[in-house]
C-alpha cells in the first residue's frame, strides 16, 4: 500500500517535470513509468 502511494507521488513529480520540458516526448515518459513500476514491483 505504501509503495503505491510513493509510486503515485513519484508519478506526479515526473509528470510535472515532463510538462516543463516538451522536448521529452510522452514515449520517454512512459519508459520512465515502466522502469519505476518494475522497480516497485520487485520490492
Amino acid at each position: 500500500m505504501l509503495a503505491m502511494i510513493k509510486l503515485l507521488l513519484v508519478r506526479e513529480k515526473l509528470s510535472e517535470a515532463f510538462q516543463d520540458t516538451t522536448f521529452l516526448s510522452k514515449r520517454t515518459y512512459k519508459i520512465f513509468i515502466c522502469i519505476i513500476t518494475s522497480l516497485f514491483q520487485k520490492q
